[in-house]
């Protein structure tokens, strides 16, 4: 969901920080609306007291004369922050032509003046959408109603200072959740750089890095704990990898010895004239297979020495163009129903060991061979490209799978269409890709199923004298 867990602490806290200070602007918007809609309500309220004071201290004159005094003096209109509306009724509920501004609201009906007794507030809204605070009140005498009358305020500056108010709380929140996501991620970046680290310099260890360890201290406990407990695994596969190395490389060579006899044995008894059919036969089989077993072991143990490291690469400079001729030469002989043919044959000299570029040519045109049916081809090429010597084996063979493609160079991986009809022993490319490595070049490979494949070697060309190096990894 997320790509990152900085992505995911930056946005989490920026979503936090929008709820909270989102609820706190609310809180603060509904607190300041309604303390200015009770201070409002008050100045009513003070002012219907105001009028009721001032009508009761004369009941016996007119209330209409003594109310329009009240307007037309200091009375309720003119305020800061609106103009107060007077409206007086009789006590039969009929408006009186009062001097003063008009309320542009309805006037109240005859029931709801009879629940003004103690006083009623209500919040009226006229056609325009503009909204009033209104205040209905009857003025008693002995008993009996003397008057009625109605205050109104609009609500238009509560209701424009809310709205001011509404649009700083969104732009400081917004604001905030933005300035709280680059923190976030500022400080995601920072707590998590040493993680970054740790999955950097791990990245550097491959199998054939073992012996690399990751720094003790990342000045972070707990990725110092981590790097501790990644070197120990890495203890713990170097142990297995040496093992196993060490069984291949032991296995491989005492059972050379044995099978060494065993095909010695074999073709003595082949020399016999009068040996039956049947049993010949039987003793040719073994003997083929007892070839194989001695090409399986061969390159096991090559590649046991290589991983240890005990495989010296002799460089000398080679001449890629007769080295290719040789070859084909050598490989038309491999198969009687594929032909073997030279595409291309330019010039190349690359430093390094002959005979293991020549095992690596053999190798690929041999794998070229099993997985092209009768009457294909394979096609040889040698020539410069800039700093580099291209070989190219390519056929038009079964192909190779594209999710295949990244394994072939594994070890004992053949590919699933492959490994249904040709032999071998899945360790000839992998060799391949262990001597081209060893000789600072690299190897592709370009597939299509059904249309064939095209394995290409890049080597360095010379341009300098290159010193001894030991066939590893690289």
């Amino acid at each position: 969901m997320f790509p990152s867990i900085r992505s995911f602490l930056a946005i989490s806290y920026t979503l936090v920080v929008l709820l909270v200070i989102g609820a706190l602007g609310a809180g603060i918007q509904m607190l300041v609306e309604s303390r200015l809609r009770s201070n409002l309500d008050a100045s009513l309220v003070a002012r219907g007291r105001q009028v009721v004071s001032f009508v009761l201290s004369d009941p016996d004159a007119d209330p209409l004369s003594r109310v329009s005094r009240l307007v037309s003096g200091a009375g309720p209109g003119g305020e800061e922050g609106g103009v107060t509306y007077l409206r007086l009724y009789d006590s039969r509920g009929v408006l009186l032509p009062l001097a003063g501004p008009i309320a542009p609201v309805p006037e109240p009906t005859p029931r709801q003046l009879q629940r003004a007794a103690d006083g009623l507030m209500q919040t009226v809204q006229w056609q325009d959408g503009q909204r009033f605070r209104v205040l209905t009140r009857r003025v008693v005498y002995n008993g009996e109603p003397l008057v009625y009358f109605q205050l109104l305020r609009s609500l238009e500056p509560v209701e424009r200072l809310t709205g001011q108010l509404r649009r700083a709380l969104i732009g400081g929140t917004l604001g905030a959740a933005v300035v709280a996501g680059v923190l976030a991620y500022a400080l995601a970046y920072l707590a998590l750089r040493p993680f970054s680290d740790i999955v950097e310099d791990a990245r550097q260890i491959g199998v054939d890095r073992l012996d690399t360890r990751l720094p003790a201290s990342y000045g972070v406990d707990e990725v110092s704990r981590l790097a501790y407990s990644f070197n120990a695994l890495l203890d713990r596969l170097q142990k297995a990898f040496d093992l196993q190395r060490r069984f291949v490389a032991d296995a491989s060579h005492e059972l050379r010895t044995p099978l060494t006899t065993i095909r010695g044995n074999v073709e003595v008894l082949l020399l016999d004239p009068d040996l039956p059919p049947d049993a010949r036969d039987v003793l040719q089989h073994v003997s083929a297979e007892s070839a194989r077993m001695s090409r399986l072991i061969s390159n096991l143990l090559l590649l046991a020495r290589a991983d240890a490291g005990q495989d010296e690469l002799r460089s000398r400079p080679v001449d890629l163009h007769s080295l290719v001729l040789e070859t084909a030469r050598q490989a038309r002989s491999m198969s009687s129903t594929v032909s073997v043919q030279l595409e291309r044959e330019d010039q190349a000299v690359v430093s390094g060991d002959a005979d293991q570029l020549k095992q690596v040519l053999l190798n690929l045109i041999d794998n070229a061979l099993k997985y092209t049916s009768a009457g294909g081809r394979v096609w040889l090429s040698v020539y410069p490209e800039g700093a580099w010597a291209k070989l190219e084996v390519r056929d038009n063979g079964i192909g190779i799978a594209p999710e295949e493609l990244g394994r072939v160079f594994d070890r004992f991986y053949r590919a699933e269409r492959a490994s249904r009809g040709a032999g071998g022993s899945g360790l000839g490319l992998s060799i391949v890709s262990r001597v081209v490595r060893a000789h600072g070049g690299r190897v592709t490979v370009e597939s299509k199923p059904g249309e064939g494949s095209t394995f290409t070697v890049w080597l360095p060309l010379v341009s300098a004298p290159v010193s001894n190096r030991t066939l590893t990894s690289a």
